[in-house]
């Protein structure tokens, strides 16, 4: 994505990390950040995520405006004028009040791509209600399922909807805009709800679940209920996870526990809470690392549980590059791989308002004018720029 530019509104979670995928695609990024949040001291990992200092902001330039001014909208209008998308995440409505939703932006940039990230979407009875992650999961019907008998509904982490229901839907429709504004030449409003992508990706269990083919949470083969599905604790107090799906390799997952395969029907919902505390029994003899060493090459579909710490330093991770350390802390490498033009390295993430005064200029004001919208408050520059 090599000259394409994109314009990051202030926001946090799904719209920062849609502008991380695509800053980590080659996309030059400029984030705008709140005034407040600048030379602000980050004494703690959540201030760092408040503040946009964590990994998501990572391979961006970034501007600090105050929007609430007219003046303030002026400047992001004006790099608007030379962006190929706008990425945005506050509730409808709220960028018109501060002149830069997409009808007044159109009339700046006809060509421009205008992404507008929510949880609800920008219509409908909920659209204007405040929310997070797991009330999406909630009204899509995912929740449900997620959590076993006993403990009712279990909210997962934003990962689950965020992330790939709200983001990476974006994401691609940003691309899907830009490929076909190659066609057309215009720009187009990009609606990406992540409730619609929670649905999206609740659709084999959504489907399973409308035909009896899925029972209540915890009780199904895919979901925990099953012997061959699931975490079991070893005798170090660690975990470690069995996918043995296919009968081969379930039998092959018995085998290799000392449990005869052959008498076992694998899809007797019955026998599924005997065969549980069968294999938790044999797996709870030895430690997690011990049962990596036992079942290294077998085809069980085994897998240890670990820590981010751990992940770090997993031999298939470290080969692949897939954690590469940047700043100090392990982060995910960019993703997709192409073979012809992989993605460039990801630079560190810099300060809130770190690149005020260079993107300004670029935008053609004076050393002057720059020094007027500092003096009064509109924008801020970072004591120290990265």
């Amino acid at each position: 994505m090599a000259g394409t530019r994109v314009l990051e509104l202030p926001a946090l979670g799904p719209v920062p990390f849609a502008a991380m995928l695509l800053a980590d695609l080659g996309a030059d990024v400029v984030r705008v950040d709140r005034c407040e949040t600048v030379d602000v001291p980050t004494d703690s990992a959540l201030d760092a995520v408040l503040t946009g200092r964590d990994d998501l902001g990572r391979s961006r330039r970034r501007i600090a405006v105050d929007l609430r001014r007219p003046e303030g909208a002026e400047v992001v209008l004006a790099l608007a004028e030379r962006s190929d998308v706008l990425l945005e995440g506050f509730r409808p409505g709220v960028a018109e009040r501060l002149g830069v939703g997409p009808t007044t932006v159109g009339e700046r940039n006809a060509r421009l791509v205008y992404a507008r990230l929510t949880g609800w979407g920008q219509d409908g009875p909920l659209a204007g209600e405040v929310g997070h992650d797991i009330g999406y999961l909630a009204v899509s019907g995912a929740l449900d399922g997620i959590g076993t008998q006993d403990t009712g509904p279990v909210a997962p982490l934003g990962t689950v909807g965020d992330y790939p229901g709200g983001a990476m839907l974006a994401v691609i429709g940003v691309l899907a805009a830009l490929a076909e504004r190659s066609r057309s030449g215009r720009g187009q409003v990009v609606d990406a709800a992540i409730v619609d992508g929670v649905l999206l990706t609740a659709s084999v269990d959504r489907f399973l679940r409308l035909r009896d083919g899925w029972g209540p949470r915890g009780t199904n083969a895919l979901d925990g209920g099953s012997h061959f599905y699931r975490c079991y604790r070893t005798a170090d107090d660690r975990w470690v996870a069995f996918g043995a799906v296919e009968p081969r390799f379930h039998d092959e997952m018995l085998r290799c526990l000392g449990i005869d395969p052959e008498p076992v029907d694998q899809y007797d919902r019955g026998r599924w809470p005997e065969m549980a505390s069968r294999v938790q029994a044999v797996v709870g003899t030895a430690t997690r690392d011990e049962w990596v060493d036992r079942l290294a090459g077998r085809d069980v579909c085994f897998a240890p549980v670990l820590t981010h710490e751990e992940a770090a330093v997993h031999p298939h991770l470290v080969a692949r590059g897939s954690l590469p350390a940047a700043s100090g802390s392990p982060q995910a490498a960019p993703a997709p791989r192409l073979s012809r033009t992989p993605a460039p390295a990801p630079r560190p993430t810099p300060p809130p308002g770190a690149h005020t005064r260079a993107l300004l200029t670029e935008l053609g004001m004076t050393a002057d004018r720059i020094a007027e919208l500092a003096g009064a408050g509109v924008v801020r520059q970072a004591a120290v720029a990265a």
